[in-house]
C-alpha cells in the first residue's frame, strides 16, 4: 500500500487525457495477444465478462430492438434533457431515433458468441472485463525533455473479477468510451491499438475495417443501453442515490460530464452509417458488405 502513493490513478467515470490513453490502448492490445492462439488453461471456466453483459446488455434485447413508438423516446428525451444537457442536442436526438429504427439489423451482433457469418466480431481472446482508467495504476517516471513532467512508464491492472472470454473489440470501445471525443483522435487510438496488436496478430486475420466496424457498432451499443436506463428511470430517482454515489466516490456531475462525451460519439458514428448507407449494407449477404 505504501507503494500506491506513486501512482496516478483515475476515479471511475472521469475522462483521460490523450496520451495517457495512448499508454492504455496500447497495454489492452498486449493483454488480448496473450490467449490470441491458445484457449484458457481447462482449469478456468469460459465465463463471459459480467460486465460487458450489463454494459451493453449482451445476451438480452435492449430496449431499442423492440422499436417503441418515436413519440415514446422522445417523451423521454424531454424529460431528461435538463437533467443531462447533451440529450437536449437536436443532433444527438434526431441520432437515437435514427438508431432505434434500425437496431434490429445490430441484433446478431448482441452476444461474445461467434456469428454463424460474415467477418465481424469472430475473434475470442481473454477480456480483463473492467478495463477502465479506475482499475489502473500508472507508473510514471521524469521526463527526460522536461523534469516537471513525467511519461507514464507502464500500467499495473487491478480488479480481475471480472475477467472472461469474448470480442476485443467490445473491451476496446468500453475503454474509448472513457476518453473524450474528438474523430481524429479516436483514431489515432484505435491504431495504437491495432499497431501494437497485429505486432503479433496478422492484418489478414484481423483486418483493420472488420476492428473498426467492430468498434463504432459496441460504440453505439454502449450509449443504446445507456439510454435504455434513462428509459426506465426518472431523474428524481436518480438523486436519491446521490448519497450512494458519493460513498463510493462519484458525483453525479462527474457522471453526467462523462456521458456526455460518449452521446457525441454515439451521434458521430450514427450520422456516419447513415450517410455511407452502412446500416442498409449491414444486411447484405457478401462477406464484406461492410468494408470501408
Amino acid at each position: 500500500m505504501q507503494d500506491l502513493k506513486n501512482y496516478q490513478t483515475y476515479p471511475l467515470g472521469t475522462n483521460i487525457d490523450e496520451n495517457t490513453a495512448t499508454v492504455a490502448f496500447k497495454k489492452l492490445a498486449q493483454l488480448h495477444v496473450l490467449n490470441w492462439y491458445r484457449p484458457l488453461h481447462p482449469a478456468l471456466p469460459h465465463y463471459k465478462p459480467e460486465i460487458y453483459i450489463n454494459f451493453y446488455n449482451l445476451f438480452n434485447n435492449y430496449l431499442f430492438p423492440k422499436c417503441p413508438k418515436q413519440e415514446s423516446i422522445s417523451k423521454s428525451l424531454k424529460l431528461w434533457e435538463n437533467k443531462c444537457l447533451p440529450l437536449k442536442d437536436p443532433q444527438f436526438q434526431a441520432a437515437i431515433l435514427s438508431y432505434s429504427a434500425q437496431s434490429k439489423k445490430l441484433i446478431k451482433y448482441e452476444t461474445n458468441d461467434i456469428p454463424s457469418s460474415g467477418p465481424l466480431f469472430r475473434h475470442h481472446t481473454v477480456l480483463h472485463g473492467d478495463f477502465h482508467p479506475g482499475n489502473m495504476f500508472f507508473i510514471s517516471e521524469p521526463s527526460p525533455e522536461n523534469p516537471h513532467l513525467k511519461n507514464i512508464k507502464d500500467i499495473i491492472l487491478v480488479d480481475w473479477q471480472g475477467y472472461g472470454y469474448g470480442h476485443p473489440s467490445t473491451e476496446v470501445s468500453y475503454l474509448l468510451s472513457n476518453v473524450d471525443f474528438a474523430p481524429d483522435r479516436d483514431l489515432r487510438l484505435l491504431k495504437v491499438y491495432y499497431e501494437e496488436l497485429t505486432k503479433t496478430v496478422s492484418p489478414q486475420e484481423y483486418p483493420w475495417w472488420v476492428f473498426q466496424r467492430e468498434v463504432e457498432i459496441r460504440s453505439m451499443e454502449f450509449v443504446a443501453n445507456g439510454f435504455n436506463s434513462l428509459w426506465y428511470l426518472k431523474p428524481e430517482t436518480i438523486q436519491k442515490n446521490e448519497v450512494l454515489l458519493s460513498r463510493r466516490g462519484l458525483s453525479m456531475d462527474t457522471l453526467i460530464n462523462a456521458i456526455g462525451s460518449k452521446f457525441v460519439r454515439f451521434r458521430y458514428i450514427v450520422q456516419k452509417w447513415n450517410n455511407e448507407k452502412i446500416f442498409e449494407r449491414i444486411e447484405d449477404k457478401r462477406t464484406d458488405p461492410l468494408k470501408l
